[in-house]
């Protein structure tokens, strides 16, 4: 099947997605309450479905949803239209792309997937699991290099989280964790890498370094913003933590696992899908600093466990979270939707 990627807002991802030959057409919807707007946006979205005849359709979230169902509904293609679901179904948009036409919803974990399966009204549901190919992990320069030119005091370990601002990360705990690691006298640096992505949580991203301020750790805490390559920040980490509880999947976990970090992550949600107990990670109960602190603890006493568990999770990451697994089994289900069925 030839790719058609259809944007609804301008960008520049339209134009990288463009720049690897895949066609592309912008429609910009602007915001889903504006009713008559939204109708309008709808037509041509059918119009244009209409035209090109596609064997499959995959809207990527709710707000496509919210266009895409009645737009392929309407040009008769509706037995033939997906939509993927990479968000906890808790709000009004998620609940009004499920009651829109659709053959399936598609779910990066089965967390998800079965939090999609509890609404209604019910849709078949299916999982294709987030894949990455890890790249080799930077010269020990780089990564010293790096180290210096964020400020990290030499020889401090290093305890690090990958992700945009938002409450859904749960950075709070990481400080938290990290303020009673320092009480223990373990001289723990925290490294949080990522920013208030698309400016959708910005008070989040002002409250975050407020807290790491209140807590004393201004000097012990560096935010790098957003990062174009973070395989040198992970390289810098000692221990990397995933602390949310209600994460779709993580892919940052991938990353820290395919760059040999062992991962200390909540036993909730998607990453505790990736994440093999004491096998590449340690996990810990939801929402607790205190076991954040003690696993990454244990993590720093003992060089032979972390060497092990970061080994262990670039094996994990070759074996099941590769790239062509995860297209190849995208493209099964694409297979299926075009011949109007799935799940």
């Amino acid at each position: 099947m030839e790719p058609f990627a259809v944007f609804l807002a301008r960008g520049g991802f339209s134009r990288e997605v463009a720049a690897l030959g895949i066609r592309t057409e912008e429609l910009p919807t602007g915001r889903v309450r504006h009713a008559a707007r939204a109708a309008r946006s709808v037509a041509r979205l059918r119009d244009l479905i209409a035209r090109e005849r596609p064997a499959a359709l995959l809207g990527f979230g709710a707000k496509a949803q919210v266009y895409l169902g009645p737009a392929a509904a309407a040009a008769g293609l509706g037995d033939h239209s997906a939509w993927w679901q990479n968000e906890l179904p808790r709000r009004a948009v998620h609940r009004l792309a499920t009651a829109l036409p659709a053959t399936a919803i598609g779910c990066p974990s089965q967390y998800l997937a079965d939090e999609q399966a509890r609404m209604r009204p019910r849709r078949p549901v299916f999982v294709v699991r987030p894949g990455i190919d890890p790249p080799p992990p930077p010269p020990p320069e780089e990564a010293a290099a790096l180290r210096d030119r964020l400020g990290i005091p030499a020889g401090a370990p290093v305890v690090g989280m990958v992700g945009r601002l938002s409450p859904v990360k749960r950075h709070d705990l990481l400080l938290h964790a990290l303020a009673r690691l320092r009480r223990r006298g373990v001289p723990a640096h925290g490294l949080i890498v990522g920013s208030d992505a698309h400016a959708l949580a910005p008070r989040y991203a002002l409250g975050v370094r407020a807290l790491a301020n209140e807590l004393g750790l201004g000097d012990a805490v560096t935010f790098t913003g957003q990062v174009a390559d973070v395989r040198a920040h992970l390289a810098v980490m000692d221990v990397f933590v995933s602390a949310a509880a209600e994460e779709g999947f993580g892919i940052a976990v991938l990353e820290a696992m395919g760059q040999g970090v062992p991962v200390v992550a909540a036993d909730a949600g998607g990453p505790r899908e990736a994440v093999e107990r004491d096998g590449t990670g340690l996990l810990v109960a939801p929402g607790d600093a205190d076991a954040i602190a003690g696993a990454a603890e244990r993590l720093l006493a003992d060089g032979a466990l972390r060497d092990r568990l970061g080994a262990r999770g670039r094996e994990v990451v070759g074996e099941r979270f590769t790239t062509a697994r995860m297209i190849g089994e995208f493209h099964e289900r694409l297979e299926q939707l075009a011949q109007g069925r799935v799940g």
